[in-house]
């Protein structure tokens, strides 16, 4: 059986034409089978992601690490959240745990960085205002 449109070669149970998308002549039974047909293949399109591997769990010890770090070292967090998101990536599971660790990581070190600067601005204004201080 050929394709009456672009003249492609069927499968006998094929419901419309894999080339140009035609829907294929036939009794009423084949519309309805040709219409589950295509409602389960575009259902197994969308819900059976390819690249998901259902059989790994969606554990990743790197994002939970980093994750933790964040909040209490930035470099450290932000290195295993790092590590996380690209495990994450590979195995196709989900990457939200790697990346709140690297965005909190980031706050983390920006927080540092604007402490010290404010540290040490206190640290010179009194030792500005002290003359005595190095006696």
């Amino acid at each position: 059986m050929y394709c009456k449109n672009c003249g492609k070669e069927l499968k006998e149970d094929d419901a419309f034409c894999s080339s140009c998308g035609t829907a294929v002549n036939g009794s009423s039974n084949n519309d309805e089978n040709a219409s589950q047909k295509t409602a389960d293949y575009y259902t197994n399109q969308i819900y059976n992601e390819p690249n998901r591997n259902t059989n790994k769990s969606s554990f990743n010890t790197f994002s939970i690490v980093g994750f933790v770090l964040a909040f209490f070292s930035g470099i450290l967090g932000l290195i295993f959240s790092i590590l996380g998101y690209n495990q994450a990536k590979r195995e196709g599971t989900p990457t939200g745990l790697a990346l709140a660790g690297i965005i909190i990581s980031i706050i983390t070190i920006i927080l540092a960085i604007v402490l010290v600067i404010v540290f040490m601005n206190a640290l010179y204004y009194y030792i500005a205002t002290n003359p005595d201080f190095y006696v």
